[in-house]
């Protein structure tokens, strides 16, 4: 009876993993796409939810050339960073390729920061202009260069009816 036990354990074993997987199983109706959905996304033109042979070969093609400019970049990396040349980044090859793309990174930040005032100033160049234009009217047709006199007479406390007193 003992040596039937490791049999027996071996068939329920069997058994169980064979009704695991169907229940696993998808929906009758439903074909198991081969792609991830982002890359249906993508490259599926006809939307059909499934690559065509065209389709595919796009794929595989961006695929292919991901990876070689991958391969590329990393060749490019070892050869600037790798001083000792044993080809690949030890530590501390590591933390200079870390400082220098956080250098760069500061760089452009600091190149969009002086971009995006110029634009700034340019645009309030422009409504200055359009503001002289129309004679200091804004858009709602009130003079900007004039207040409201009433409004600053309220706000000091002074009322021009107080004012005649």
């Amino acid at each position: 009876m003992t040596s039937a036990a490791p049999v027996v354990r071996l068939v329920l074993l069997s058994c169980l993993s064979a009704c695991a997987g169907v229940l696993r199983a998808e929906e009758p109706g439903k074909a198991k796409s081969d792609v991830p959905a982002s890359v249906l996304q993508r490259y599926d033109r006809n939307k059909d939810g499934k690559l065509g042979d065209e389709e595919k070969a796009k794929w595989e093609a961006d695929k292919a050339a991901r990876r070689e400019k991958e391969k590329a970049r990393r060749s490019e990396m070892l050869e600037k960073y790798d001083a000792n040349k044993d080809g690949k980044l030890s530590e501390e090859e590591k933390a200079a390729v870390k400082l220098e793309w956080q250098r760069e990174r500061t760089e452009k930040d600091a190149e969009k920061m002086k971009e995006r005032a110029a634009k700034e100033k340019a645009d309030r160049q422009v409504a200055a202009q359009a503001s002289e234009k129309t004679g200091g009217a804004g858009a709602d047709g009130s003079d900007a260069r004039t207040k409201d006199k009433t409004s600053s007479d309220k706000m000091s406390g002074d009322s021009p009816a107080m004012m005649m007193e």
